[in-house]
């Protein structure tokens, strides 16, 4: 499995709502339809900032049940003409050259590691 992570921020004079629509209602569709291999799609919102600069208004996260590293598989993800029809819509809310994008490894804890999963046990 393949999994990127995006940290987006929106495109100046654009409120959060206006943001969150665009991408919702307008993007996502694109995305679903045209990328192959996306297997999970999942955005996290922000919709509060407890410390430090506002920076991001959206963590996003992607993945692609496939096998091999993303140099291998960075072109059969995301097909030139995919690329360029996603990049475009992008201008339309994102502020590219403020957001960022990870290739991650996630981890994570067994359910029962968790002291919150482990009271609800008893």
């Amino acid at each position: 499995m393949i999994k990127l992570t995006m940290l987006i921020r929106r495109k100046p004079g654009m409120t959060r709502e206006q943001f969150r629509d665009y991408y919702e209602t307008r993007h996502i569709p694109l995305a679903e339809a045209h990328t192959p291999y996306l297997s999970g799609y999942k955005r996290n919102f922000i919709v509060d900032q407890f410390a430090g600069e506002d920076l991001f208004d959206c963590i996003t996260e992607f993945w692609f049940d496939v096998e091999g590293d993303y140099a291998q598989m960075r072109g059969k993800l995301f097909p030139p003409d995919v690329m360029q029809m996603m990049a475009d819509d992008e201008e339309n809310f994102i502020d590219r050259s403020k957001s960022q994008l990870f290739l991650i490894e996630e981890n994570v804890s067994p359910p029962e590691n968790l002291l919150g999963n482990r009271a609800k046990a008893d």
